[in-house]
């Protein structure tokens, strides 16, 4: 830990000089302590029980990764990238941002998002939470659910259907849900019982689209008690 902080007093690039930076600079260390540590900001739940749930993917949906991707978030999150607010800036798509916040407030702002991509592997819920705040995303970081329930669960042979399965019979209660995914990573999605107005997937390197929202908005402000072919 002691290194991550060290390196990001290397990348501040030359020692505090004022008051001001040093202050500046200590408040950077202790973010970047409480981060590693996994200690969960204090937000207010926005979205209610009942409310629909987002299984959400990450690459190919929101992040295109070019120029960034996952682990230049991760990085970020360390203390140990140079450019961390040009990172922020340029991470996620901005089209594909701008159809998730559309979704979002066409649902009145009462979604509740499961994180079903690797990135849960990468980053905890509290790193992924910074990361989508300082990225503009605010509003996903406000609905990811608790602690118990934030993502789905990590197989050892990765199977997103599995994954998403077990995370339904584990905590559903019958509300409505949807999954948006990629097309690579979702192609087990479709395979099964699986309910196909329940899924969208995203082409890659194109990600979430306007005419996703036709799909989208129907599907979660539609109960699915009936997981038998989720």
């Amino acid at each position: 830990m002691e290194n991550k902080c060290a390196a990001l007093e290397r990348w501040s690039g030359n020692p505090p000089t004022t008051a001001a930076e040093e202050a500046w600079l200590r408040d950077q260390i202790e973010l970047v302590r409480s981060l590693l540590a996994d200690e969960e900001p204090s937000y207010a739940a926005v979205a209610p029980a009942g409310a629909p749930i987002v299984f959400l993917d990450v690459d190919d949906v929101l992040c295109l990764s070019n120029p960034y991707g996952s682990r230049d978030a991760r990085d970020a999150v360390m203390g140990t990238y140079v450019n961390p607010e040009r990172l922020y800036r340029e991470l996620f798509h901005a089209a594909a941002v701008a159809v998730l916040h559309q979704m979002h407030f066409l649902l009145d702002g009462h979604v509740r998002y499961v994180i079903s991509s690797t990135w849960r592997e990468l980053l905890t819920r509290a790193q992924l939470r910074h990361v989508l705040r300082e990225a503009g995303m605010g509003f996903v970081a406000d609905g990811i659910e608790d602690l118990a329930r934030w993502a789905t669960p990590v197989l050892a042979r990765p199977n997103r259907r599995l994954e998403i399965g077990q995370w339904l019979e584990r905590h559903h209660r019958g509300e409505p849900f949807v999954v948006i995914d990629d097309v690579w990573s979702g192609a087990l999605l479709l395979s099964g019982h699986a309910d196909p107005v329940r899924i969208v997937l995203c082409k890659q390197a194109i990600g979430l689209l306007p005419g996703h929202l036709s799909e989208l908005v129907p599907a979660l402000r539609t109960p699915k008690g009936d997981l038998e072919s989720w």
